[in-house]
């Protein structure tokens, strides 16, 4: 008896939990090393590289002090630059992203499918300045496992099931729109500066039932530097800056990282850099490059009061992302040969 009525307070302690987490839910998680998931940053950054396709993602795993399950985050993208364009020094960037997120016991999950597109034209010919806008859009669909919740009409057989009914049939579908603009203004061969902005979830959230609400908007501003020192020394300094209705996300981070071929720049490297997510966590990362696979991992040790429930464990986040060349054989003409010659 005893341990029914400790489940049963359980039960309403995760249903209050559930019910007043309403702006949590209604915010984006957070990136650490947004290095690896561009286009979660920015939608102009679609096919903002040289090479034929990017492909690569994200897993990050966090708040497993506070609940067993924590969060889970996948994400995945696609996308590739396209010759077709308006303009001379101009091309268009086409991509997809897929991602995840699992919350908590429940589990709350939201997944989405998103396309984007992207402008990008050139003020001159050798491309020092280049501008680019940006767009996306897909579906989100937001679910509750009701197999995995206990509530107090299964412990006492009250004949009112209209708790368990509520959390089977939630489902909530909605589309997703967001746009970003992005200025790279490239001083030599090495050295380069960008800044961009965007803005994510355009449809305005509207409330539904449990009282949780699609994302709120989602403005972002981020700049960054990356500078030749040495040789094989470059360093990257750059600032992310998020805010929406009840949350923001002020990151300032810097990576240095080293070539370890001097023959072949920017085909062998490795990196590690330092940031700090105001008034949250400290952000530790590291990396390599090999040819054209790059590989890296973030961790955030939590230095705000959540510290005491944590321990300082932050989020865990791994990153891939490869890009690919794809030559193609000249198209020769048959020469032929007169036979009298």
């Amino acid at each position: 008896m005893k341990q029914k009525l400790k489940n049963i307070k359980l039960a309403f302690l995760i249903i209050f939990i559930f019910l007043n987490m309403n702006n949590l839910f209604a915010q984006d998680l957070n990136q650490t090393n947004t290095r690896y998931f561009p286009l979660y940053l920015n939608p102009a950054l679609t096919g903002h590289f040289q090479g034929n396709y990017r492909i690569g993602g994200t897993f990050r795993d966090q708040g497993k002090e506070f609940m067993h399950q924590g969060y889970k985050t996948i994400n995945l993208y696609l996308d590739s630059p396209i010759s077709i364009s308006f303009g001379k020094y101009s091309w268009i960037g086409a991509g997809i992203q897929l991602y995840k997120d699992v919350a908590g016991e429940l589990p709350f999950t939201t997944t989405g499918a998103i396309v984007n597109f992207a402008y990008h034209f050139a003020f001159d010919k050798k491309y020092k300045n280049v501008f680019s806008i940006g767009i996306q859009y897909g579906n989100l669909i937001r679910k509750i496992d009701d197999t995995k919740i206990r509530l107090e009409s299964d412990y006492i057989n009250s004949g009112v099931q209209n708790d368990r009914i509520r959390f089977a049939n939630f489902k909530k579908q909605f589309s997703d729109i967001n746009i970003g603009i992005l200025y790279r203004k490239k001083f030599n061969k090495n050295n380069f500066f960008d800044l961009g902005f965007s803005v994510y979830h355009l449809p305005k959230p509207g409330k539904n039932i449990l009282l949780v609400n699609q994302p709120d908007l989602r403005f972002t501003f981020h700049s960054g530097l990356r500078y030749l020192i040495t040789e094989r020394f470059i360093i990257k300094p750059r600032i992310i800056m998020s805010f929406s209705k009840n949350a923001y996300n002020i990151m300032p981070q810097i990576k240095t990282f080293f070539d370890l071929n001097k023959k072949k720049k920017n085909d062998n490297m490795i990196y590690a850099g330092l940031g700090y997510r105001i008034n949250d966590a400290i952000l530790l990362m590291f990396g390599m490059r090999y040819k054209k696979l790059d590989v890296g991992i973030a961790y955030d040790i939590t230095v705000s009061s959540a510290a005491q429930y944590n321990n300082n464990h932050g989020g865990l986040e791994i990153g891939i992302f490869k890009i690919i060349n794809i030559s193609k054989k000249p198209e020769i003409n048959p020469v032929l040969h007169c036979p009298e010659l």
